[in-house]
């Protein structure tokens, strides 16, 4: 009997581990904090040393004109959510997009991390992360064209 508890037990067990690993590796769109019909702006920006996410530590390199092609564009990059282990928080001294919602909250999107600012406050650091080179050559898409 103890045999057949403990083989139940192991099962239920391994059947958890598969569930959570499988959901580690799968990709996704960029999950915004909002509806996109929520955004009011987008811009690539350059972060500053001494960066923290309501500092605003930033210069604006490009404001997007056109949001539409933006999303559908960046909506091709796929990202990882992770599930396990501390959020990486955005990194200074780089290349990032800033997206800025009616409501003056906002978020920062680098390809290890994002921040999200709510009333002024930082609410949360991203569980989401991207290939470095396919974010950055986006980017310099933009940056190149304009």
């Amino acid at each position: 009997m103890k045999i057949k508890t403990l083989c139940c037990s192991l099962y239920v067990l391994a059947t958890v581990l598969l569930c959570a690993c499988l959901g580690c590796n799968s990709t996704i769109s960029y999950p915004f904090h909002y509806d996109e019909s929520e955004i009011k702006s987008i811009s690539i920006i350059y972060i500053y040393e001494g960066y923290y996410p309501t500092s605003k530590e930033y210069e604006t390199l490009v404001k997007i004109e056109d949001k539409e092609s933006f999303l559908i564009e960046f909506k091709k990059i796929q990202f990882r959510k992770f599930q396990f282990g501390d959020p990486e928080s955005v990194e200074s001294q780089r290349n990032a997009i800033l997206v800025e919602y009616y409501n003056s909250d906002y978020e920062i999107i680098t390809p290890n991390a994002h921040d999200v600012v709510v009333n002024g406050a930082p609410l949360s650091y991203g569980r989401e992360n991207c290939d470095e080179e396919d974010f950055n050559n986006f980017i310099n898409s933009y940056l190149t064209n304009n």
